[in-house]
């Protein structure tokens, strides 16, 4: 992300009075003394309001599960989102142990982070389940890397936006998977006011030009490199190549990469050794888990070393 401009400004009411960026820093120029008209449906706004987190401004991997719990707090304050039963007498924000490990290195849930799957009026789908309308099982700082995806989308791109994913909680048990830890989100694409782009169709499709190293437009079998390679072309993939290469930088900058800078070369980069968190269909590792062969329909993002 270049240096004059940080992206994302969303001009969006909100309740705490003023307007939020991405990252939900306050403009506090811009506050309002009344209740918002619209009538939000998030949770009940403090009276008086609260003051904003100290770390609001910090990248997703930056910070700890308690400082992204008051964050995600804040923002369900101020209407960013709805837990299905939240209307219910007595109902409380939920703890902050969703997760506990013990001595031995067994990791258990002791909570469940259920939500509605609209957040900045974003909708969230899951191509797996296309019908489902509930959030399932994030820890927090990957609930909070969703609340300013949302509004990272909403700006870059114009709404009404829907992201799409596969699933905040993946395959396997809890203990080898990280989606189920809470920690790690697989992108497919969204729609906005540019149009709909899904990683599989209009990137992991794509064909690879052989000035890249492809082979009839694929990448060869066992082939690795370490340098920044992104097969969509600036001029005639502009829409997709802009897109993806936004989210990307959005990716590195919130999520564990290795780096906390937009990429100098025109496309997806990632640390020497290819060995970046965020992986996607130019990866430079072939195959595993965490190769680009099991990310051509995908981003993966995943916010931390540790689930705690």
């Amino acid at each position: 992300m270049g240096a004059a401009k940080k992206p994302g400004v969303l001009d969006a009411h909100n309740k705490s009075g003023g307007l939020l960026n991405y990252r939900g820093v306050l403009d506090q120029s811009k506050a309002r003394t009344e209740p918002d008209s619209q009538g939000d449906k998030g949770g009940p706004l403090p009276n008086p309001p609260k003051p904003p987190p100290a770390k609001l401004d910090v990248e997703v991997k930056n910070l700890t599960e308690p400082e992204a719990r008051e964050i995600v707090n804040f923002h369900w304050e101020r209407g960013a989102f709805r837990f299905p039963n939240q209307d219910r007498k007595g109902f409380a924000f939920p703890p902050l142990d969703l997760m506990r490990k013990d001595k031995a290195g067994t990791i258990t849930w002791t909570g469940m982070l259920l939500t509605e799957n609209v957040i900045n009026n974003v909708t969230f789908l899951n191509t797996n389940n296309l019908s489902a309308n509930l959030i399932f099982g994030p820890g927090w700082r990957m609930y909070l890397l969703a609340i300013r995806m949302a509004t990272f989308v909403t700006k870059e791109f114009g709404g009404p936006a829907i992201i799409f994913h596969m699933g905040f909680a993946g395959r396997g048990d809890i203990q080898t998977n990280r989606h189920n830890r809470g920690v790690a989100l697989d992108f497919a694409g969204a729609s906005t006011r540019i149009g709909k782009l899904m990683v599989r169709n209009d990137w992991g499709s794509k064909s690879i030009p052989d000035a890249l190293g492809g082979v009839k437009g694929k990448w060869p079998p066992g082939f690795t490199f370490t340098d920044p390679r992104f097969r969509l072309d600036p001029i005639s993939d502009k829409t997709a190549h802009d897109f993806f290469l936004k989210m990307y930088n959005f990716a590195i900058e919130q999520c564990r990469d290795g780096s906390t800078k937009a990429p100098s070369n025109p496309g997806p980069s990632h640390p020497p050794g290819w060995n970046g968190a965020v992986v996607h269909p130019d990866y430079g590792k072939e195959g595993g888990d965490d190769g680009r062969t099991a990310h051509i329909d995908h981003i993966h993002m995943d916010v931390t070393e540790e689930f705690a």
